[in-house]
């Protein structure tokens, strides 16, 4: 779950980011357990997934640890179509009627 937390931190300079986890009903057949990555502009848009697949890998390609223990596998997918299309929403300034170009360089750090 440690994967998943540095996600969620790097995801929450957003504004409106929400992790959801979902039911094991829309988790893809490898993944133990999924979580769907959003963030809210005008509508709330799906920009991608964390899924936590277990020993599922380990024990198909026999990874294991030093002590012959199943090694545990995280993968996260995002949409950085989606991502960009949002920064430019949520960055745009009404008064001045353009996309507040300091205001996306905070969030992505540079």
């Amino acid at each position: 779950m440690q994967n998943t937390r540095r996600v969620v931190s790097l995801m929450s300079v957003f504004p409106n980011f929400k992790v959801t986890e979902e039911t094991l009903l829309n988790c893809e057949r490898s993944n133990s357990s999924q979580f769907r990555i959003e963030i809210k502009g005008l509508k709330t848009v799906r920009i991608g997934t964390i899924g936590v697949q277990g020993k599922y890998f380990s024990e198909r390609m026999m990874m294991v640890t030093g002590e012959l223990n199943p090694l545990y596998t995280v993968s996260c997918h995002l949409n950085l179509t989606r991502v960009l299309a949002l920064m430019v929403e949520l960055g745009q300034n009404t008064e001045a009627g353009h996309v507040d170009m300091e205001t996306v360089r905070n969030w992505i750090k540079i």
